[in-house]
């Protein structure tokens, strides 16, 4: 299926990871914060729009400079190692507050 972007060392992958621990009313409260967090993100960067939009557009800017991978050189050749740094989505608690109704 992605043989073309795996022969030109162009494929990538993500993982989600929901931390379950949370209650429903703190990851609610978590995403109610982020989507203050995003708004004023969107101001201090003069960007308008929803907060879906200004989120997307966070993730860009943050994955433009993002290392997800180190490089090893192992007889003369450069592999890709998966790194240790990950990336927080600006939605984090989205999946698991989605549902909840305000008290």
């Amino acid at each position: 299926m992605f043989s073309r972007e795996i022969r030109l060392e162009e494929a990538h992958h993500f993982i989600a990871h929901i931390d379950k621990s949370k209650s429903r009313q703190d990851a609610y409260k978590e995403y109610q914060e982020g989507r203050k967090d995003l708004a004023a993100w969107g101001i201090n960067n003069g960007i308008d729009g929803s907060v879906s939009r200004i989120a997307y557009l966070k993730l860009i800017k943050q994955l433009e400079n993002h290392k997800f991978h180190d490089e090893v050189i192992e007889n003369g050749k450069t592999y890709r190692k998966w790194g240790t740094n990950k990336s927080t989505h600006p939605f984090a608690s989205l999946v698991t507050a989605r549902g909840v109704k305000k008290n």
